[in-house]
């Protein structure tokens, strides 16, 4: 785009306004006015096209468009100046009633300035700017049978030349009277009406490839963050699990009864609640260290030359979601064992839960785990799937659901509830905890993400596609 052509169409239309503020209007002379006011919207619409062709310069647009915008500011101008210069030619007399008042006098009050039966001309929204120039993108027609003149009625000067106004640019609005006359772009009766172009919707879900891509650039993404962004995420991420952990408590512990009699039945209802705290952690993109372990491990997979890097990354990350769901978990059980934990059915029902998580054998505990992290992280994978709220949130209540009612083992659940326990009355130990179930569990969990979900799946998805390169 030429900086000298735009200088010269700035510096045209700042001539031609500067003309115009020295004419005054009646409301009686509806003609001269409303080609008043055409001239007033076609030196706007020039003052738009020309911030069009600054903002267009520094981008890659086609030169169709470029080509278009230039036509339609030299066609604004041209009709701005005609009509301009009719005002001008108009007797005094005619013109004394009212007067246009520069911005700086209109800063009191812009609507009392204004002359009788004008209003403001709306501004077009962005879908109508985008139809505009997607019409001004067609190829240009510059026949006779594509032009327009200006047709000034019996009270117009007839010396003036008609100026002519390139179709698909720009149709002046008379904005002064509904019934003054405008310019009309004729169409031939051979062109087709222009289609508006329809807005592009994203897809409501991912692809399976789609979606592990998507998880690798999330486990970089991890990795690049400060230990204090980490550490304060992956303490929201372990006290939004404790919020779900204590609606089962509620739900599971307050109805014994149904636990004697159908206890398939009460596990089912406490798995369905549970889901709760994966929800909040999925939209609000806390951390948990169950479903960092598969996304740390994704870049490690898809980019061994950088493996070492990558490591350490995985180490960090995961060290720092560990003690940051502890502090979090830790903190909210003694927050519910002192202020919502506080009937004796939960109580009892949280302190045998407690001691049933620390007496399993460490073979069991461990193949808990595995099965348990295996299921988050499918239902980390199925949230990612979708691009939508609900369709997160269905997508990983199932899994959920389905690890809960099995009673599998997962590791930062359980840094809330075997705590909760302890605080309700349970008989365990710190050492019963770590050594009896969360060193086993953190580590049957790691086993079910990398192995399970991150090695396995990327095999099957990704190494195919991408020879085991994505970047």
């Amino acid at each position: 785009m030429s900086r000298e052509f735009l200088r010269r169409a700035c510096t045209s239309l700042t001539h031609t306004r500067a003309n115009m503020d020295q004419i005054s209007l009646t409301a009686a002379q509806r003609s001269c006015s409303a080609n008043y006011y055409n001239y007033v919207g076609a030196l706007k619409h020039g003052a738009r096209t020309t911030s069009a062709l600054h903002k267009f310069e520094s981008r890659s647009f086609t030169s169709s468009v470029q080509t278009a915008l230039r036509a339609d500011l030299a066609s604004t101008t041209q009709l701005a100046e005609q009509i301009g210069t009719f005002a001008c030619a108009q007797p005094a007399s005619q013109l004394q009633q009212y007067r246009w008042k520069s911005s700086s006098q209109r800063k009191g009050n812009a609507k009392s300035h204004r002359p009788e039966g004008v209003f403001r001309r709306r501004r077009d929204s962005k879908v109508q700017r985008s139809e505009q120039y997607s019409r001004m993108a067609q190829p240009q027609n510059t026949s006779a049978s594509s032009r327009v003149e200006f047709q000034p009625t019996s009270e117009h000067n007839p010396s003036i030349a008609p100026p002519q106004h390139h179709e698909g640019t720009w149709d002046p609005p008379a904005m002064g009277d509904a019934s003054a006359p405008r310019a009309v772009v004729p169409r031939r009766a051979d062109e087709e009406p222009p289609v508006a172009t329809p807005l592009s919707v994203p897809a409501a879900h991912l692809t399976p490839a789609e979606t592990m891509k998507l998880l690798v650039k999330t486990g970089h993404a991890h990795g690049d963050r400060s230990n204090t962004d980490i550490i304060l995420s992956s303490t929201m991420g372990g006290a939004y699990l404790s919020f779900g952990a204590m609606m089962m408590l509620h739900v599971a512990g307050g109805s014994p009864e149904l636990a004697a009699a159908a206890p398939g039945v009460h596990s089912l209802i406490g798995g369905m609640v549970f889901p709760i705290g994966l929800s909040l952690i999925t939209l609000t993109k806390a951390d948990l260290l169950t479903s960092n372990m598969m996304l740390t491990a994704l870049p490690f997979l898809t980019h061994r030359e950088r493996a070492a890097t990558n490591i350490s990354s995985m180490l960090r990350v995961n060290g720092l979601s560990l003690l940051g769901n502890l502090a979090g978990s830790a903190a909210m059980a003694g927050i519910a064992a002192s202020a919502i934990v506080t009937s004796p059915a939960v109580c009892t029902f949280a302190a045998n839960l407690a001691v049933k998580k620390c007496s399993y054998s460490l073979s069991t505990v461990f193949l808990k785990a595995v099965t348990c992290n295996w299921l988050v992280n499918l239902a980390v994978y199925n949230a990612a799937t979708s691009t939508t709220t609900g369709g997160k949130i269905l997508g990983l209540w199932l899994p959920i659901m389905t690890f809960v009612t099995l009673g599998l083992e997962h590791s930062v659940a359980n840094m809330f509830l075997i705590p909760l326990g302890m605080l309700a009355g349970a008989d365990v130990s710190m050492v019963d905890m770590w050594m009896n179930n969360l060193i086993p569990v953190i580590a049957g969990n790691a086993v079910g993400a990398t192995v399970m979900v991150s090695m396995v799946h990327w095999r099957m998805m990704l190494k195919g596609a991408t020879g085991g390169r994505l970047f």
